[in-house]
């Protein structure tokens, strides 16, 4: 049963509900037997359909999660230039040799592919002193 569902059988027990009100039980004890057990149904189908609308957005916050999951290891480092399978990885970091004592850096990195065996090494720097 779908959300839908669940909301029209919600109604529908409000509905009845008001008839019940209306209902003189003396004089009519018939009728509002069978409202009674209206109301039972359409509350009975309310409470599937809830449970279900609760199932199916258990699965989307799943699904959610996992694709948040997926774009933030998508967005997090580079896609090696030679397999372009996977992501380049920093294995280590060291100063430059020429500019390190200005905070310069030389990043170390691999592919994670493990059939791939591309690395390469970029150079760090953070105050863009080498490039001004």
């Amino acid at each position: 049963m779908d959300i839908a569902s669940g909301l029209s059988a919600a109604s529908a027990a409000i509905t009845i509900a008001k008839d019940l009100r209306e209902i003189d039980r003396s004089v009519d004890e018939a009728t509002f037997k069978l409202k009674i057990a209206e109301l039972t149904e359409a509350l009975a189908d309310t409470k599937i359909a809830l449970s279900d609308a609760r199932n199916k957005i258990s699965e989307k916050d799943g699904e959610l999660h996992e694709l948040r999951n997926e774009i933030l290891a998508l967005k997090s480092g580079d896609v090696c230039p030679v397999c372009g399978l996977a992501r380049m990885k920093t294995v280590r970091m060291i100063s430059h040799p020429t500019f390190g004592e200005v905070g310069v850096q030389e990043k170390h990195l691999e592919c994670e592919n493990p059939i791939c065996t591309h690395s390469e090494k970029r150079i760090h720097d953070p105050m863009g002193l080498i490039n001004k």
